[in-house]
């Protein structure tokens, strides 16, 4: 057997040529090519003998219309190939059939009958040890006459054999289950797997469709009774019946785990498998139908009664699920491989003469394929991956499509009844049952045949090169895009419709429908069709945008306009104004060209048309009245000046007027230079390089911005009074002005350290005007604090009126790096150019953390062992900084004596280790605050505890700083800050510093 896929191992490369040479036995001389350029040509009784070695030989093979041969390949005796591989290509070298073992032995050997003459190929290859193509050695190939082939069976011959000829070949009769007035037959699917399950009741479903019978579900273990009970538990797939006489009392279908097992895509079932097929087949012997032929289990293909097992030539796949000769084995089908999505032709007769009408399957309007709504299995078709489907549609009623529009492939489509289709690129894939009727097909891009039935069908080609026979009926073909975009030729009965990069050549077909018209291919008078119009004074209509053609046989030449009233309201591309008041007449490539003016005066107008076809002549005239029923509104053209980035609102410039008395409903303005010269309040700037719509009642708050320079530049604003838009106005913007800047000197500071942006910031303005607000704009969205707001994001821009410039504050990273920020100042008019300025975070303040200190009363501690100091640049503190708030000269200084540090002393890095605190006289407590230099800057304070005890006294309880918002730390702000304490002392100072 071959193990290799055919897509990996057939190569079609061509390794050379041979000389041609024909004889009844042909020995190979040049190595035979791979490819249909190959020398060798063989036809019935010739023989060939050849070597291999590791390649493929390609033969010709010459038939004749009804040519019934035998080509068996077999190895040439000593040296010979020990196991021989055949693969069977059209004149195109498209593979129809391929074989292994087909003869004698392991020799390969199948058996074609030619539907018509002309040349196929083989191609001769050998199987090595490990079963994969490429093996070498000797071979002899023989084309055998086989004399008189099978006959044919038409679809109602294989139906009586499915139903009644291959049980009574095997002894037995026809047999069938006995509905009852509800059609149904109970099923238990209990007991297969989650997969089978889906396996069995997509196949149910699909015998149901072409029956009409209702499988209900039961469920034996619950004690209910099945007709036909599913099993997996056997090894292989079969199925067997009780019955009695001609009925059917009960079947068993076991379809194995392990025959489903390759199918299955992440344990789920698959619809395009062979595991479905079984399914489909082995119900279909459950419900009453034997094999396609006389055998079982295994069957080969042959031509004639003597060599093989079918009886008559088309036993195939093609007519029936309960068919074995599988795509590959019979090689007069013309199909690819692909298996089965429902019962087929033969299947569904034969079901139908067994069961019954099966009643409105799919009756009403059913799409098929792509968007499918036909419910169930048959939604998957289109959708499905893997092998290709054979499928019959059977349905009952309603106006159904076939839709295959999104396939690349040319197809060959036939809705008549029993007609069978090439499409999704698989041929002979597709039946359509012989009572079913569709209507409607769309079909995809690629160069297809399409014939309709006897419906009145609507067909769409979808592109390429497409040829269409509508058959009987009133048929409709449609087209994408415009009638304008088409060119249509009729010759007889052949119309070929050409455009948009497509092309259809048309017979049998009535109607062309494209996006903008319908046209006729029955001979009939063309028709205008023409709406009464109304327009403003002197404003223009276009002919063509009102006017609808219908009938002709679609070769409208010329067209005839006339104007009764003289009114010169008729102008045409090239000619101008034309007097129509007797007529006039334009080709059909003028009507595009073609225009209608409104009356200078108020009032109606009778206008009529007529068009000209080639084949019918003058059609009819149509009438219509064009109505001058308003004047348009008028904007007087203006200019003004303005300075740079300065406004000035349009209606205080605006001269509009209206003849009707008409106010304003909305305004248009546009600045084709796109530079955003408009503003609208609530809105922003205005793009309006393509035009911009405003209601009236916005033009209070529109304004002209000056221009970034001096300079011009032109505008222009129309006014529409509810009916009609007026003429553009033009107003010249002169710009002369200029904008103030702004500045901030970049600040150095240490880690969360602030700066106040008012004392930083400088802004200067040529034209004297000041700055009434400013915009900043910090991209770490954090460090900009504004007293009486708080802390604020200003990653996206933050806007602060002037007189808030002072009471905005910035702080530092809490790393050291650079932060930029931008900031703009608005002068009333317009904004400044952001200014970049920088934060430079250099410097990590030196931090003290404390411990309590207890001190008996008259004793004292050392003030640097409750004190833990540091600092993130690694600075060494030079210097301290201690405040005694109560005043009471508890710090004492080894050489100096007692401190007065109520107001703060400083003291050296190195006198800290001689600093001490002193117990107080009596018991109580007090805060000692300090802080540290580290050669740059003084460190936030840090609060130290003291307690001082006796033998009698309880500690006082420590005071409790609240803080009543959040501010820079180093700021000192009094009403920030209270400072509730349960012994009532007093604050330590009148500002209060957070840590």
């Amino acid at each position: 057997m071959i193990r290799a896929s055919l897509e990996d191992e057939i190569a079609a490369s061509i390794r050379g040529d041979a000389d041609s040479i024909t004889d009844a036995a042909v020995v190979e001389g040049t190595d035979a090519p791979e490819g249909t350029s190959t020398g060798y040509t063989l036809t019935k009784g010739d023989s060939f003998s050849g070597s291999l070695s590791g390649d493929g030989d390609w033969i010709a093979i010459s038939v004749t219309a009804g040519d019934n041969i035998q080509i068996t390949m077999s190895g040439g005796g000593t040296g010979g190939v020990s196991d021989a591989y055949l693969l069977f290509y059209d004149g195109a070298g498209e593979l129809i059939s391929f074989n292994d073992d087909g003869g004698n032995g392991l020799d390969a050997q199948f058996e074609f009958v030619a539907s018509e003459s002309g040349t196929y190929y083989v191609a001769a290859w050998a199987l090595t040890g490990s079963g994969y193509l490429g093996g070498s050695g000797s071979y002899t190939l023989t084309v055998t006459d086989l004399g008189e082939a099978l006959p044919e069976y038409d679809d109602d011959q294989i139906a009586a054999y499915l139903t009644d000829g291959y049980w009574q070949d095997g002894g037995g009769q026809g047999r069938a289950f006995a509905l009852g007035a509800d059609r149904s037959i109970s099923v238990d699917i209990t007991s297969l797997t989650s997969a089978g399950q889906q396996y069995a009741t997509w196949a149910l479903e699909a015998w149901s469709d072409v029956s009409g019978i209702e499988f209900v579900f039961v469920d034996e273990d619950l004690g209910q009774t099945a007709d036909i009970f599913f099993d997996d538990s056997d090894s292989g797939a079969y199925s067997w019946s009780t019955t009695s006489g001609g009925t059917i009392l009960r079947s068993v279908i076991n379809v194995s785990t392990a025959w489903i097992q390759p199918d299955l895509v992440n344990g789920q079932a698959t619809i395009n498998s062979y595991s479905y097929s079984t399914y489909l087949h082995e119900i279909g012997h459950a419900l009453g139908l034997g094999h396609a032929g006389d055998y079982n289990g295994a069957a080969d293909y042959g031509t004639t009664l003597e060599s093989g097992d079918n009886h008559y030539l088309n036993d195939s796949w093609l007519n029936s699920v309960m068919s074995y000769m599988d795509p590959w084995s019979n090689t007069t089908d013309g199909l690819d491989y692909a298996v089965h999505l429902t019962p087929m032709q033969a299947d569904i007769i034969a079901i139908q003469s067994l069961y019954g009408d099966p009643g409105a399957q799919h009756a009403g309007d059913t799409v098929y394929g792509r968007g499918s709504t036909a419910g169930g299995y048959l939604d998957l078709w289109t959708g499905a991956s893997g092998d290709g489907l054979l499928l019959t549609i059977f349905d009952t009623g309603g106006n159904d499509t076939l839709d295959l529009g999104h396939a690349s492939q040319d197809q060959v489509i036939d809705l008549r009844p029993g007609a069978i289709s090439d499409v999704l690129g698989l041929p002979n894939s597709l039946t359509i049952d012989r009572s079913t009727v569709i209507e409607n097909v769309v079909s995809g891009s690629g160069n297809d045949t399409i014939t309709g039935n006897d419906a009145d069908n609507r067909i769409t080609g979808g592109g390429g090169a497409d040829r269409i026979d509508g058959g009987a009926g009133q048929d409709s073909v449609v087209f994408s895009g415009n009638a304008a975009s088409y060119t249509i030729t009729t010759s007889g009965a052949v119309t070929e419709v050409s455009g948009n990069g497509a092309t259809a050549t048309l017979n049998n077909v009535e109607t062309l429908i494209f996006d903008d018209q319908t046209v006729s291919l029955v001979a009939s008078s063309a028709t205008v069709s023409i709406a009464d119009q109304s327009v403003a004074s002197g404003r223009w209509i276009s002919l063509i945008s009102i006017l609808t053609l219908t009938g002709g046989s679609g070769n409208v030449s010329a067209y005839e306009i006339q104007d009764n009233s003289g009114a010169d309201s008729v102008y045409v591309d090239g000619a101008g104004i034309v007097d129509a008041s007797a007529g006039y007449i334009i080709s059909a490539s003028q009507l595009g060209g073609v225009w209608l003016q409104g009356e200078a005066v108020l009032g109606d107008q009778t206008i009529r048309v007529r068009a000209y076809d080639d084949q019918t002549g003058w059609g009819d005239w149509e009438s219509f009245v064009l109505s001058t029923d308003n004047y348009v509104p008028r904007v007087a053209d203006l200019s003004v000046t303005v300075g740079v980035g300065s406004f000035v609102a349009v209606k205080d410039l605006l001269d509009y007027s209206d003849a009707d008395g008409d106010a304003a409903v909305s305004y248009e303005i546009l600045d084709l230079a796109g530079e955003s010269s408009f503003y609208l309040s609530g809105v922003g700037q205005v793009d309006a390089s393509a035009g911009y719509v405003l209601d009236a009642g916005q033009l209070a708050n529109l304004y002209v911005e000056g221009a970034s320079a001096e300079g011009s530049q032109t505008l222009r604003i129309r006014a529409y009074d509810g009916k009609d838009w007026g003429d553009w106005a033009a107003f010249e913007v002169t710009t002369a002005d200029t904008v103030g800047t702004v500045t901030v000197a970049d600040q150095t500071l240490s880690v969360g350290r602030w700066t106040s942006l008012g004392a930083n910031l400088t802004y200067t303005d040529a034209d004297g005007d000041t700055a009434m607000a400013y915009q900043i704009t910090d991209s770490s969205g954090q460090g900009i604090y504004i007293s009486g707001v708080g802390a604020v994001d200003a990653s996206a821009g933050y806007e602060i009126t002037a007189d808030q410039l002072w009471s905005v504050w910035i702080q530092s990273d809490s790393t050291l790096g650079t932060r930029s920020l931008s900031i703009r100042a608005y002068d009333g008019t317009s904004w400044t150019e952001s200014y970049t300025f920088h934060v430079v975070t250099a410097n990590h303040l030196a931090t003290i953390d404390s411990s309590a200190i207890t001190v008996a009363a008259g004793g004292s501690s050392r003030l640097a062992d409750a004190l833990t100091v540091a600092d993130a640049d690694g600075d060494a503190v030079v210097a301290y900084e201690v405040i005694d708030a109560v005043g009471a000269d508890s710090l004492y200084l080894d050489g100096v004596g007692t401190l007065q540090a109520s107001g703060g002393l400083e003291i050296t890095a190195a006198e800290l280790a001689d600093l001490w605190v002193l117990g107080d006289d009596a018991a109580g407590d007090q805060f000692i605050f300090i802080r540290a230099h580290d050669g740059t800057e003084w460190g936030d304070w840090t609060a130290v505890y003291v307690e001082t005890t006796d033998s009698t006294a309880s500690a006082q309880a420590a005071p409790l700083a609240t803080q009543g918002d959040t501010a820079p730390q180093q700021m000192a702000e009094p009403a920030m800050a209270t400072l509730p304490d349960a012994d009532w002392d007093a604050a330590l100072r009148d500002s209060f510093i957070f840590v």
